[in-house]
């Protein structure tokens, strides 16, 4: 039941207010330097934070040791993304997985993961775009 609460919460947000719950749930999963960026020069990162995730090659089923500590890029996106609405955000995923453009606390020389977060689902054919991006 709460979590029926919670995701109608979340589907009322807009792209802006969704960016205070965001922050909270990045700390309370152990992201550490969390800045907000966006804005003309956030280069497709509306967030920066440190985190661990799996090694490279990794499935995340191995042992704690075996997850490493990246610099995330993360551009968040309210509501459902369509096909359009994919092919507008793209552009910014390359910027952020790329780009070493950020903030001060933007770590260059760890490992980097641009995530996109969204308050909706991928639907249409931007799911399988998505999926063909990741694999790429």
């Amino acid at each position: 039941m709460l979590r029926d609460v919670v995701a109608g919460f979340i589907d009322t947000l807009t792209e802006r207010e969704f960016d205070a719950p965001l922050i909270a749930l990045l700390a309370a999963r152990g992201f550490t330097d969390v800045h907000f960026l966006h804005g003309a020069f956030e280069f497709g990162k509306d967030f920066i934070a440190k985190g661990v995730k799996p090694a490279d090659g990794d499935t995340g089923t191995g042992e704690p040791s075996s997850w490493t500590r990246h610099q995330f890029a993360i551009q968040s996106k309210a509501g459902n993304l369509g096909l359009t609405e994919w092919r507008a955000v793209r552009p910014q995923l390359d910027e952020a997985r790329l780009d070493d453009l950020a903030h001060p606390a933007f770590d260059q020389a760890l490992p980097r993961a641009a995530v996109l977060v969204t308050t909706g689902r991928l639907v249409g054919g931007a799911a399988v775009q998505a999926q063909s991006y990741r694999e790429a």
